[in-house]
């Protein structure tokens, strides 16, 4: 999540390349992620940050269901990843399937 003083800075989109980068990186095809399907600002802003859709899962007593995913090879930031270089390694492991 994005704090408020982050919003609007291009943060987000530096965070979703690398994230794609590092799922590209580990040879997945895709980066997927999910949200709860009735936080609908959400899915609007990954939309237009390339995610389409995947499915919407209904679950009895949960709200999360939205998947939603991206190209690994797709960026939308014009600042470089390098920012992200000295998270750990762990942190971008990958565990999506392709």
């Amino acid at each position: 999540m994005i704090g408020p003083q982050g919003r609007g800075t291009g943060l987000g989109d530096v965070l979703l390349d690398w994230a794609c980068s590092r799922a590209a990186e580990y040879g997945k095809r895709w980066l997927r992620l999910d949200c709860w399907r009735t936080n609908t600002r959400l899915q609007a802003y990954y939309a237009r940050r390339g995610f389409t859709l995947v499915r919407t899962v209904t679950v009895p007593g949960h709200d999360s269901g939205a998947l939603m995913q991206r190209p690994a090879t797709m960026r939308m930031s014009d600042t470089s990843i390098t920012l992200l270089a000295g998270l750990p390694d762990d942190v971008g492991r990958c565990s999506a399937r392709a």
